[in-house]
């Protein structure tokens, strides 16, 4: 099936099926990266990076896709590092958002669709996030919170969240401490 790309890994039935000309991809479980013809992307688990998982990797590269639509949680014993070396950074620019952007948010309790977008039914697991599209709508275009790549997959990437919370809790501790002086000075 692949007539160019090279260094590919293909463990489980239809693994990498459509690959034709990625290279150096890694696809582990009955049907990973299906339709992969990127370059570098790693799936794991059935159907991990096709139709039925949290991103359809078609001809994107350096993706990793772990499991499909099916799962409900996800286990680590320990907390993911994150490189995080400014040498390794450039265009260095202030967090645009703070406190209004945190304020506006509206934190949400739901359970996921038990057996897809077209089911009634919940899962039965209660759950607490935020809704993509409203995260969305408060970023405006080029939303570095939502992942937009496929309007009908909408993602959040959550740990962008802190350092605009961060931005809040500085809003509000300035806030405090100029209530705080004006106390001071009402008193003397």
């Amino acid at each position: 099936f692949n007539t160019s790309g090279f260094l590919n890994t293909a463990v489980g039935a239809d693994a990498l099926r459509n690959n034709d000309t990625g290279r150096e991809n890694t696809a582990v479980g009955d049907g990973a990266l299906f339709s992969a013809k990127g370059n570098n992307n790693i799936g794991v688990g059935r159907d991990a990076g096709g139709s039925l998982s949290p991103l359809t990797v078609i001809s994107q590269s350096d993706r990793i896709v772990m499991g499909n639509d099916d799962h409900t949680d996800a286990y680590i014993k320990v907390s993911w590092t994150v490189t995080s070396d400014a040498r390794d950074k450039t265009d260095f620019a202030p967090v645009p958002h703070g406190l209004s952007f945190i304020s506006a948010l509206e934190p949400t309790e739901y359970q996921f669709r038990a057996g897809g977008r077209d089911s009634a039914q919940g899962d039965g697991k209660r759950r607490y996030g935020f809704l993509a599209q409203d995260v969305l709508a408060l970023e405006g275009q080029d939303p570095v919170i939502t992942d937009n790549e496929d309007p009908e997959k909408l993602k959040l990437k959550e740990s962008q969240l802190v350092p605009v919370l961060v931005n809040a809790v500085k809003e509000l501790s300035a806030k405090v401490e100029n209530l705080q002086l004006k106390l001071k000075n009402m008193g003397e």
